[in-house]
This record gives structure tokens, sequence and C-alpha cells, in this order.
């Protein structure tokens, strides 16, 4: 399961539970995600990071609307 799955269904988990704490608990994803990135990047891991950058832009986008 990638990290990204994951977040997910760590997310996922949340349904139901105090609004607060469910923002907390994405805020905390999406910077993980955006660490796991970076870290990604560093190692020269190009395509896992495109695949943490699309988790967060998704996260980013859906958070928008």
């Amino acid at each position: 399961m990638s990290e990204a799955e994951r977040l997910d269904r760590n997310h996922a988990d949340t349904e139901g539970s105090d609004a607060e704490e469910v923002g907390v608990q994405y805020r905390e994803s999406v910077l993980a995600a955006a660490m796991l990135a970076t870290a990604e990047l560093s190692f020269g891991r190009i395509d896992a990071a495109r695949e943490q950058i699309s988790y967060v832009a998704g996260y980013s986008v859906a958070a928008a609307q």
C-alpha cells in the first residue's frame, strides 16, 4: 500500500468524527505527503514524488470546493 493510499484510508476513517479533529488529521496527512514527496525527490525518485504531489494537489482542490 502506498503512502497516499494509507493516508486516504486514515482520512476516510475520520468520517463522522468531530470536525476539528478531522481538520487536524487532514492537515497532518497533507503535511506528511508533502514531506514524503520532498524526500522522494531528494533520492531522485521522480515518479514516487509525483504520486505524492498529486495526492496533495487532489486534497487541495477538494478542500477549495
